[in-house]
């Protein structure tokens, strides 16, 4: 299936094998349990992802009902999947561009497209896109694999659940203003490439130092 061939890429399987041998730690367990009723949460558990040792997404549910699910950095995963099934907001890591299929594989990382395929399969009511290569100047460049349920976070973002509705719709705008970041980054650094040429025939040339 989709997940098939992931399974031993990362030491989940192994980390939650060594932790069903520790104890229970008692602190631990009233803090976090504390925490949920600070919070009003029904529920607040880490979930083992395909990435390093001790990488894990995170699945906070409201006594309100939503149910919120940060992926982390991870392959795609089924185990993932099923945890945020149903969830209202599904973040999720999408650092590679579908072209870059080898790369994430080799780095552990997921691809804009698995990334969206996992909220779909999880049926998410939404889901955002984050945690991008540095190759984008601010977010990738949206194309036509993004869903009606699709999202992406930028730079100091914040999001309340009421707007959630209105979050796919954001797409279409955010890439006619990052086309212009991206075509203005080639142009500085196309002429950042020449400036640098001259500099280097000017320091090499004979006589006068004219650039040529």
């Amino acid at each position: 299936g989709r997940y098939q061939g992931n399974m031993g890429l990362g030491s989940g399987a192994v980390d939650a094998a060594l932790s069903s041998l520790r104890p229970p730690n008692p602190e631990a367990i009233a803090a976090v349990e504390a925490l949920k009723n600070e919070m009003g949460l029904e529920k607040l558990e880490s979930v083992d992802v395909i990435h390093c040792s001790n990488a894990f997404a995170l699945v906070l549910k409201h006594k309100s009902g939503w149910k919120l699910v940060y992926s982390g950095d991870t392959r795609p995963s089924k185990k993932l999947a099923e945890a945020a099934k149903d969830a209202t907001l599904l973040i999720h890591e999408a650092t590679f561009e579908d072209d870059l299929q080898e790369e994430a594989l080799a780095k552990k990382h997921s691809t804009s497209s698995e990334a969206i395929q996992t909220g779909i399969d999880a049926q998410a009511y939404r889901t955002i896109l984050t945690h991008f290569s540095q190759r984008y100047p601010k977010i990738p460049i949206p194309d036509d694999s993004y869903t009606g349920r699709t999202g992406i976070a930028f730079d100091l973002m914040t999001v309340n659940f009421a707007d959630l509705p209105v979050i796919p719709s954001l797409v279409s705008p955010l890439r006619l203003v990052f086309e212009d970041i991206c075509a203005a980054t080639d142009t500085a650094e196309a002429a950042d490439t020449i400036e640098m040429r001259d500099v280097t025939v000017q320091s090499d040339s004979p006589g006068n130092g004219q650039t040529i």
